[in-house]
């Protein structure tokens, strides 16, 4: 090969290893711009936000990926603007998009006021404790009331999910605030159909197996004695024969079909039959 012949084909090389590098790098942009490199996604760790102001508790709750919901109450010894309490420890996990309640100082309360009038504004309860909310209440004079569970994937059970009148909203004191606590993420169910036909049975026995989203079921297949496995429909597709059959990480709802059918003999088998059985039978000696 001549000399420009093995240049042409260098070039060409090298072209197409640059035009591989150019579009390695759009797609890492591209993935970017869209999304696909979030690194706050994931459990990560609550700092100590005591102490802090509210601007900074808000911004180090913001970065772990979760909702700071703020809430206030009079404090004759920490500043205003100073946070109080948060209802995650420092140190205890942080799920991305959850909610995170901090209380922040109001200062120390300003008897004239409160005397002159007898309306408060309520704060955003969502997302503290029940012992936490009550406190709160307690602070601004108003009543909170249990009324019932929902469920929620990301405040914490026993939180409070909903209130009623919600934050921001102006009542009169001794007011009653009604709240209803998370009861943690909804559990989903899914059955599995099983149809078993003669000549064996099956491990968790009956019809319909149900069982929580995300669990693994094995399911036994016992063929009985002198039988085996024939015909073995997963879903509505013929699969191996086997004698015990995986569903994994469940998501959806399944159908499992099972028949069976008799051994067949071998020639020993045969053999046995006709003449080892004693007294008695088919072809046997006297």
């Amino acid at each position: 090969m001549s000399e420009q012949a093995k240049a042409r084909k260098l070039r060409k090389k090298m072209m197409i290893t640059m035009i591989f590098v150019v579009f390695a790098l759009l797609m890492v942009v591209i993935c970017a711009i869209g999304g696909a490199f979030n690194f706050h996604k994931g459990t990560n760790v609550m700092p100590n936000v005591v102490g802090m102001t509210e601007a900074e508790a808000v911004a180090a709750i913001e970065k772990l990926d979760a909702k700071p919901a703020v809430s206030y109450q009079y404090d004759e010894q920490v500043s205003e603007g100073i946070v109080l309490s948060q209802g995650v420890e420092a140190g205890g996990s942080v799920q991305h998009n959850s909610t995170v309640a901090v209380v922040v100082s109001r200062g120390p309360e300003e008897k004239e006021e409160s005397t002159a009038s007898n309306s408060v504004t309520l704060p955003n309860l969502v997302g503290l404790s029940m012992e936490l909310a009550e406190k709160t209440a307690e602070q601004l004079g108003v009543l909170i009331v249990e009324d019932g569970s929902v469920n929620d994937d990301y405040i914490p059970s026993g939180s409070v999910a909903e209130q009623s009148p919600e934050g921001g909203t102006v009542v009169e004191s001794h007011s009653v605030v009604r709240v209803k606590l998370s009861a943690g993420p909804k559990v989903v169910y899914y059955n599995i159909a099983v149809d078993c036909g003669p000549g064996g049975s099956v491990v968790p026995d009956g019809s319909t197996i149900t069982r929580a989203e995300g669990e693994n079921v094995t399911i036994q297949i016992v063929p009985d004695e002198g039988y085996e496995v024939d015909v073995l429909i997963v879903d509505g597709e013929e699969v191996n024969p086997m004698t015990e059959y995986h569903f994994l990480s469940l998501d959806s709802s399944h159908s499992l079909t099972v028949t069976f059918k008799q051994k067949s003999m071998g020639l020993g088998g045969l053999f046995e039959h006709f003449f080892g059985g004693g007294g008695g039978g088919g072809f046997g000696w006297p």
